[in-house]
């Protein structure tokens, strides 16, 4: 079939080619290594047919929906034919405003497997204004993208809205695409926009390379197998729920399990039935949903729920209290939640999500306050350093600094698209928090990041609070990134 020609000459890689050898092709019919993170959507499709993902309608007891891999690739591969005829080059920003996990996933990969740079996006909810202001300024950030909307965010758009819209059922029903778009290690693979809680958003740029080497990284401490099965509760424009419970099952060829946020805020036991019925191994949560099941734990272990398959919950994106985490271990004991099963972790957006956990919670965390973050995940380095960027020894209260592949090479912060990809680096950046390191692990007082290849950052008013290298505790929720300052670069270390 007849693919719109591209302004510019890009190398593509054919479909049929691909899922028939153990290697990426090119149009040429010459194999390449894994370059970009379509790779992984295409492997599994080719490697695991049977395994793929769960969409619930709602809590445990609903209807659900099981797509296969290569069902997810197939729906994918007929967006991109849309999207293309529509006029989409790529490197061209798309942002998705889709709630429903499935038509996010296949609007997202349609976008990876045609090279144009999806960003979720998710409206504030009961404030039209900021929503409308929101969407403004991500409009001029990104560039003019085109936006991908559901049918009901579609409805409720602001009018004012001067944007390019489509829905995703438009882009449905075509015929599946038969080349895809061959990335750069160092192109973007996704925008993460993010929270503007004290300003507007910034869209933190992560490549395919920050993202094969995170997976790589994450997968050297979770070993999933493809006879796991994950869970994901949380909204796509979280960076946890996009590579924690999406792309690093996908890396593995583990089965997922997808429910929207409503169903388990609403009623916070179906995470639990959820695990249970579908014998899930691997999820995550921030620590806030722990509390409330330790408030209902007396009604909910009453249910015949096995959760002894549930070898990891990974805790993020806010502080875990010891007290929470221990309650919840031993509360939840009599369904078969093994006592070492939650991990605090440590991320943010700038690091690919989770890249330090804490995998001896809670012995490694005695008459502390909060629970350790833990080390970090192989070609990770971190250390703690002074105001001049010099490390600092155990004990001593400083700067956390962060090193390694899955690192941001860049953060957009103006108006327009993101910038030219340079040559890939090995990123860093330094927190600025309250925290410590001891015997390579580390435990923090809250975290106010951004990051670049050669950047540091500050809270948006300037307070620095320390990190402290043997001592300190893991305080305050962790918020979004903020603004950046220079920094010593990765080789000084």
């Amino acid at each position: 079939m007849a693919i719109l020609a591209l302004e510019t000459a890009v190398p593509e890689t054919t479909a049929p080619a691909f899922l028939t050898s153990g290697r990426p092709a090119t149009g040429t019919g010459t194999p390449t290594d894994t370059r970009s993170i379509a790779a992984l959507l295409l492997r599994a499709a080719r490697e695991h047919p049977d395994s793929g993902l769960r969409h619930c309608r709602g809590g445990a007891a609903a209807p659900s929906h099981f797509q296969t891999y290569p069902e997810l690739l197939d729906e994918a591969r007929r967006v991109l034919t849309a999207l293309r005829a529509r006029g989409v080059r790529p490197r061209q920003n798309v942002v998705l405003l889709l709630d429903r996990p499935q038509e996010f996933l296949t609007a997202f990969w349609a976008c990876v497997l045609g090279g144009f740079v999806p960003c979720p996006m998710t409206p504030p909810a009961g404030d039209p204004e900021r929503w409308a202001a929101q969407l403004a300024h991500v409009d001029a950030l990104l560039g003019r993208p085109l936006l991908i909307a559901g049918e009901s965010a579609h409805a409720e758009l602001p009018q004012a809205a001067d944007i390019t819209v489509t829905t995703l059922g438009s882009l449905c029903g075509e015929q599946p695409a038969e080349r895809f778009h061959e990335a750069e290690p160092q192109d973007t693979a996704v925008l993460m926009l993010t929270s503007g809680s004290t300003g507007n958003s910034k869209a933190v740029r992560l490549t395919h390379a920050n993202l094969l080497a995170s997976m790589a990284g994450k997968n050297g401490y979770h070993r999933l197998t493809a006879t796991d099965t994950t869970l994901n509760w949380v909204s796509f424009d979280h960076v946890a729920a996009l590579l924690e419970c999406h792309l690093l099952p996908l890396y593995a060829g583990s089965r997922q399990l997808h429910v929207e946020p409503g169903v388990v805020i609403g009623e916070p036991a179906e995470f639990l039935r959820l695990a249970s019925q579908h014998g899930v191994t691997m999820t995550f949560t921030p620590n806030f949903l722990l509390g409330m099941l330790n408030a209902t734990a007396d009604r909910i272990t009453e249910e015949p729920l096995d959760l002894s398959r549930l070898r990891h919950v990974i805790s993020g994106g806010e502080a875990v209290p010891r007290a929470t985490g221990e309650a919840f271990l031993a509360r939840f004991a009599p369904l078969g939640l093994a006592p070492d099963t939650l991990w605090p972790a440590f991320g943010m957006t700038e690091t690919c999500a989770g890249s330090v956990y804490s995998r001896h919670f809670p012995a490694a965390d005695r008459d502390r306050e909060f629970a350790n973050l833990g080390t970090p995940v192989e070609g990770l380095r971190m250390r703690v350093a002074d105001e001049r960027d010099r490390a600092l020894p155990e004990g001593e209260i400083g700067e956390l600094q962060l090193s390694g592949p899955m690192i941001t090479p860049v953060t957009t912060t103006t108006s327009g698209p993101p910038p030219t990809p340079s040559p890939p680096t090995a990123g860093s950046a330094a927190v600025t928090s309250a925290g410590s390191t001891r015997d390579g692990s580390a435990s923090s007082g809250g975290a106010r990041t951004a990051s670049s290849s050669t950047a540091s950052t500050t809270s948006a008013t300037r307070s620095r609070p320390r990190w402290n290298s043997s001592t300190g505790s893991h305080g305050p929720t962790l918020p979004r990134s903020r603004s950046a300052r220079p920094a010593a670069t990765p080789s000084s270390w």
